[in-house]
């Protein structure tokens, strides 16, 4: 399954829907109107987005996956989709920033409430690529570690190193901490 994504904070001029793969684990959780968090740009950036549109078919080759659903912020409509692409249409306004007319005010996106779980503290598969990523994981000394600490370690294609430790089942991704700007955390 493919999403077609509004990505937060980026510049009108590069402002489109941005393809993605919905993970296998997300396609009973991801729909229309879904708050998620995608990597974006060269660098993978985590950035909030909203699905406005879902297909089971895709032109592009190579597509980045959806990092992670946030089931707490409540889904827009449809109708509601419908009027955001009106608005952008109509007005100087990117997707995102239509979109947070019917989002919840003041959600943000808090790297720190993005954590991965460590499960095991030896390997116990034969690793790739993502045995760097695994190596720095373990070097911390941490059980739980956030997004916000793997985006300060500076390694290139985390996102994918990340993936392939959730798939062996090295790691275990948990999401909390959303942020409201009336300074309320919903868990």
């Amino acid at each position: 399954m493919f999403a077609k994504i509004a990505v937060e904070k980026i510049s009108r001029n590069v402002d489109e829907l941005y393809d993605y793969v919905v993970p296998n684990e997300y396609h009973n959780i991801v729909d229309v109107g879904k708050c998620v968090v995608v990597p974006f740009g060269i660098g993978n950036c985590p950035k909030l987005g909203i699905v406005i549109e879902l297909s089971s078919e895709n032109k592009t080759e190579k597509l980045k996956e959806i990092m992670a659903v946030w089931d707490e912020v409540p889904p827009i409509s449809r109708e509601e989709i419908a009027l955001i692409k009106w608005m952008k249409k109509h007005y100087f306004c990117s997707y995102f920033e239509a979109a947070k007319l019917i989002l919840p005010p003041g959600i943000k996106l808090n790297l720190s409430g993005i954590k991965y779980l460590i499960k095991c503290d030896k390997e116990e598969f034969p690793l790739g690529d993502e045995k760097i990523l695994w190596n720095k994981m373990l070097d911390s000394g941490k059980s739980i570690i956030t997004l916000k600490d793997i985006i300060s370690w500076k390694i290139k294609n985390y996102t994918s190193m990340l993936n392939l430790l959730l798939y062996k089942g090295l790691i275990e991704k948990k999401i909390d901490n959303i942020h409201f700007s009336d300074k309320k955390t919903i868990k």
